[in-house]
């Protein structure tokens, strides 16, 4: 016999903190910087830097990590991924 889903899944998101909004902030002004580092001076770029940087992408991977490390945080103990 099935279990239902609700039991098992809360869907409340808990509010963003002060914490949140600083790395938001962090990975926006870091994008900001490498396209601007990018465009006026390609040749201080690290050598494993992209040839062409798209903030866009930059910040999307960025905060999906940020968002799966800040799920995995807000976790309870038992729910969490082994590591």
């Amino acid at each position: 016999m099935p279990v239902p889903l609700s039991r098992h899944v809360r869907f409340r998101r808990p509010p963003l903190t002060g914490a949140d909004l600083a790395i938001l902030a962090a990975v926006v002004a870091l994008a900001g910087g490498v396209a601007w580092l990018a465009a006026v001076h390609p040749s201080r770029m690290p050598v494993w830097a992209p040839w062409e940087f798209s903030w866009s992408q930059f910040i999307a991977i960025a905060l999906a990590f940020a968002w799966y490390a800040r799920g995995v945080a807000l976790a309870p103990d038992q729910q969490r991924p082994a590591t």
